[in-house]
């Protein structure tokens, strides 16, 4: 989608990303009759960045052979082949 969204102009930074994604957030909590507390682009960043550290540092790190573009293309293809042999 986001591929999509470069192709045709949309997006053009990832600041544009985050930005859709916001807006989408606030459009869909609007559907939802909540309103938004009103916030400052500063105080909404500080309270973004608490957040962002307030989160557990403890998880378990990928090795770099889990992120390696071999490895992530090769497990991708294998799960594409089986997707197919179970679906035809």
């Amino acid at each position: 989608m986001i591929g999509q969204g470069i192709q045709v102009g949309l997006i053009r930074t990832a600041a544009d990303v985050v930005n859709m994604g916001v807006e989408t957030l606030q459009r869909r909590l609007g559907d939802q009759g909540a309103s938004a507390p009103s916030m400052s682009p500063e105080q909404w960043l500080e309270e973004f960045h608490t957040w962002v550290h307030s989160r557990p540092t403890t998880t378990s790190r990928l090795c770099k052979e889990a992120v390696s573009r071999d490895f992530i293309y090769s497990t991708r293809r294998r799960q594409l082949v089986s997707w197919g042999a179970s679906h035809s």
